[in-house]
């Protein structure tokens, strides 16, 4: 299953829709830099695996010779081999060392400090994909604390789970400040750091579930992901939470055990209310009827014989 997830994420990652939403989700300062060197447009030599920008730099180290002796066969190596020592490059573990032993076994020596994992949480959200654009599926976009610098996402991305990654762009989205009642200045929502990740191996995530056309698909994703996170019952219970933690500290407040969150409870106290209002209502203009029969003023009522007439109707 996952062979056949994999194949089907590299086959949309080589799409042209794939490509072209790659060269558009870069940077403006990346694009002007690529429209003046002329590497905005694919090129018809262009490969599928290469960036058109990485494509020009294996040109260039063709023409000048850089290339001589690094392939396979000990010619030149093609792109797709290129590419492959270019990411092994971009990822390398820094700080080790390979010792060869006396019976010629290979052993990893670190060479600095052990470095132990942070309780830090890497929260991916997907790209932002303007409408119509497509999806670039060489790109990952987390939300991660102030504190994780571009050296700590490759590093954690790369031990952790394995993600070689090619580029990282990060960006600090601070909460808008608000004045609170006593005065002082305080932030609504919790300021994050903002990473853009570039990705050796392409993933492209499931579509949101507002973009799904077909509703028996909208329906299995919304099934399957009740079933793993069980949303309704979350949302009940925040509900029923806050209605407990906001009504505990009124004045002459029981709780009863009635589900008031409930659509038939709210229906039936909305039901009695209009019921108390209009008899009260019909109960008030029978007594000024009769003031007015009698030549009395109208707004002399007895309200303990409109609360009678009320409850007799």
């Amino acid at each position: 299953m996952q062979s056949a997830s994999r194949l089907l994420r590299r086959s949309y990652a080589t799409h042209a829709r794939a490509r072209e939403g790659r060269i558009l989700s870069a940077p403006k300062a990346v694009r002007e830099r690529r429209a003046a060197r002329g590497l905005d447009k694919d090129s018809p030599r262009s490969s599928d695996d290469l960036t058109p920008a990485e494509f020009a730099y294996y040109q260039r180290a063709l023409a000048l010779g850089e290339l001589m002796g690094k392939g396979k066969n000990g010619g030149e190596p093609s792109d797709k081999e290129w590419l492959d020592q270019l990411n092994q490059r971009r990822n390398r573990v820094r700080g080790i060392r390979i010792e060869k032993q006396k019976d010629g076994r290979k052993e990893v020596v670190a060479m600095g400090q052990k470095v132990y994992l942070p309780n830090i949480i890497f929260r991916m959200v997907r790209n932002s994909t303007p409408p119509g654009m497509p999806y670039n599926p060489y790109q990952a976009t987390f939300r991660l604390p102030l504190s994780i610098t571009k050296t700590d996402i490759r590093s954690y991305l790369l031990a952790v789970y394995g993600v070689e990654t090619t580029y990282i762009r990060t960006g600090i989205f601070a909460s808008p400040l608000y004045r609170a009642r006593d005065g002082s200045m305080t932030r609504t929502k919790q300021t994050y750091k903002k990473a853009v990740v570039g990705l050796v191996v392409p993933f492209a995530p499931p579509p949101p579930m507002e973009e799904l056309q077909d509703a028996a698909q909208r329906k299995g994703m919304q099934e399957r992901n009740e079933k793993a996170f069980n949303i309704q019952a979350s949302k009940i219970y925040t509900r029923r939470h806050l209605l407990r933690t906001t009504k505990k500290g009124s004045e002459k407040w029981t709780w009863r055990n009635i589900a008031t969150t409930k659509r038939g409870q709210i229906l039936k106290a909305i039901g009695e209310a209009r019921w108390k209002r209009e008899h009260a209502l019909m109960a008030t203009k029978t007594l000024m009827n009769e003031n007015r029969a009698q030549g009395l003023p109208v707004d002399e009522i007895d309200f303990l014989e409109m609360k009678r007439l009320a409850e007799e109707n």
